[in-house]
């Protein structure tokens, strides 16, 4: 999801993201097909310059909560492609967009 988010940013300033992910957390497919839930992501995010590797910032707590669909919407996404698998990864892509674009806004 980040290798995507990522894929076609371009900036004056190299940088390396070192992500921890400190919880991710799914729903069963016995949930999935009856009430949904959320998939709750938590990760560390720290902006490198790839130069030198000084932190273009304290590390920061992202935290990227989706809802997860149940029932009748879930068998419906999963029929036009949009799997569980397919939502959280373009999910976390745009997360992890916003989240950098924040130190473009700074």
């Amino acid at each position: 999801a980040f290798r995507n988010g990522t894929a076609d940013l371009a900036g004056a300033t190299g940088v390396i993201l070192d992500v921890e992910v400190l919880r991710f957390h799914s729903v069963t497919e016995k949930t999935r097909y009856s009430v949904g839930g959320v998939h709750n992501m938590l990760f560390n995010l720290t902006v490198r310059r790839a130069s030198t590797g000084v932190a273009l910032g304290p590390t920061r707590l992202v935290t990227a909560d989706l809802p997860a669909l149940g029932g009748r919407s879930a068998m419906e996404a999963e029929r036009i492609g949009q799997t569980q698998k397919v939502r959280v990864t373009d999910f976390l892509s745009q997360a992890i967009r916003h989240e950098l674009a924040r130190y473009v806004s700074a």
